[in-house]
């Protein structure tokens, strides 16, 4: 079985539609609700005490968040994730855990309708490639957390829980290499003590791969969101791939989840 992916080197991404939301995204809009708040009124009547009940309303508005919002992840219960071409097939891919670097190991659930295995998104090139892994071996979440990238406005937007968080311009790749577009989902978070001169402190690893790049120090050129050094290049197709963004948005987007989801078009 093939190891796990290390995202050291982050550089590039594969184009698959985003699907329909499954059974687990239908439920109901989540955000804050009216609290029922007790109010007691004490009164001395015959060594007696009467208390009385209220609820108030709350000016609190509804966050509404739509149903392409969210996403399921499956985190690695053991110190592997086995995955397979198919379910009770022969063993296809195995993901260290944890891993990336110290962060759990993730994947995207597409489909949870079998009661014993989960169709997953894999991190593996080609880009869209997908494979099952056993209920069993792996802890289920759901959260609401997005990424959306446009390439043409060169803009990037993300939101948690229904509140945007991010709204800014972003370095993408340049024309020999293009960030590929498609729907991928964070896979890894690393801040660096010091200043590194190509990603700066704040690094989120994608799914997805550069579809035009060859092996960059023996690594495979993983796509990354990462800390723009020069912000004059904010705007600019200048990178390998990755999506170079303002050290205060970098850490804004820190605020994700593992498994949240980057959507990236044209």
């Amino acid at each position: 079985m093939a190891a796990g992916l290390l995202v050291a080197m982050m550089v590039g991404c594969s184009a698959s539609d985003d699907p329909e939301p499954s059974n687990w995204a239908t439920m109901a809009n989540r955000g804050p609700v009216p609290a029922e708040a007790t109010s007691t009124t004490t009164t001395e009547a015959g060594g007696t005490s009467t208390s009385t009940t209220s609820t108030s309303s709350s000016t609190t508005t509804l966050v509404e968040i739509p149903e392409n919002h969210w996403v399921q992840v499956a985190t690695a219960l053991g110190d592997s994730l086995v995955t397979y071409r198919e379910p009770g097939g022969e063993p296809w891919w195995e993901f260290l855990a944890p891993g990336p670097g110290d962060g759990p190991r993730v994947v995207r659930v597409l489909d949870d309708s079998d009661p014993d295995w989960l169709e997953v998104s894999l991190p593996v090139k080609p880009n869209g490639t997908t494979g099952w892994v056993a209920r069993s071996s792996v802890e289920l979440s759901t959260h609401a957390a997005r990424i959306e990238v446009d390439l043409s406005e060169r803009t990037l937007q993300a939101w948690l829980n229904g509140e945007l968080i991010a709204d800014a311009s972003v370095a993408i790749g340049a024309v020999d290499s293009p960030t590929p577009t498609g729907t991928f989902f964070l896979i890894h978070k690393e801040t660096l003590a010091e200043e590194d001169p190509v990603f700066g402190h704040w690094i989120l690893g994608t799914s997805g791969f550069s579809e035009v790049l060859p092996l960059i120090d023996g690594g495979v050129p993983a796509v990354a969101i990462h800390e723009a050094v020069d912000l004059s290049l904010l705007g600019q197709a200048v990178s390998l791939g990755c999506l170079r963004v303002s050290p205060e948005v970098a850490e804004a987007l820190f605020a994700l989840p593992l498994g949240a989801l980057v959507v990236v078009s044209d």
